[in-house]
């Protein structure tokens, strides 16, 4: 949110970092399992959790890699 109550030289001072989806679905698909520990895998007692997670991290990364395009990527 702007306001004028931030110091104006050390926001024109200041890096942006961005943090960007690596390229390609498989690589989206491992950093999103990266940030997954085994603990959370074995937490839960359910087997399905597991299919759940690669299921809701595929339809995550293509959401993203889809995005690239605009709206070409939700045409094609």
């Amino acid at each position: 949110m702007p306001t004028d109550k931030f110091p104006l030289g050390i926001l024109q001072r200041s890096l942006k970092v961005v943090t960007e989806p690596p390229d390609g679905l498989g690589a989206n698909v491992r950093q999103n399992f990266s940030k997954m520990s085994d603990d959370i895998f074995e937490s839960c007692p359910k087997d399905e959790f597991k299919q759940m997670v690669y299921v809701l991290s595929f339809f995550h990364s293509t959401i993203q890699e889809r995005k690239k395009y605009g709206k070409i990527g939700w045409n094609v």
